[in-house]
């Protein structure tokens, strides 16, 4: 059966951080992160940290083998919090984004047996 949470954090009642993550559209039952993003009035605050670790425990509460995201090389914050939770990279190859190229970056975290 798919699974999809949807997470904010705010800020003063403002929408100030997102997360959200389904199992459906990868066809392989794995969650897929679809997006994580905190405006820069939580940075440091350990809110976006906060975000992902219950989006990871939920993902392992629900028994879904694996999370993926894809992300972009230099987004070195979001990768420390990700190699934190247990994400690894598994895939990465040049592509154009925006005008622009750039290095796309598959990360892969196991639930824990």
């Amino acid at each position: 059966m798919p699974m999809t949470l949807d997470m904010t954090a705010t800020v003063d009642g403002d929408i100030a951080g997102s997360i959200a993550i389904d199992s459906e559209d990868l066809g392989t039952g794995d969650a897929h992160l679809r997006w994580f993003i905190t405006d820069d009035r939580l940075r440091g605050s350990g809110a976006g940290r906060d975000l992902l670790t219950r989006a990871v425990r939920f993902c392992d509460e629900q028994k879904l083998p694996a999370i993926q995201l894809w992300t972009f090389a230099g987004l070195d914050a979001a990768r420390h919090l990700y190699e934190r939770l247990g994400f690894t990279l598994t895939e990465e190859f040049s592509g154009s984004q925006w005008g622009t190229t750039v290095i796309e970056q598959r990360f892969t975290r196991r639930r824990p047996s």
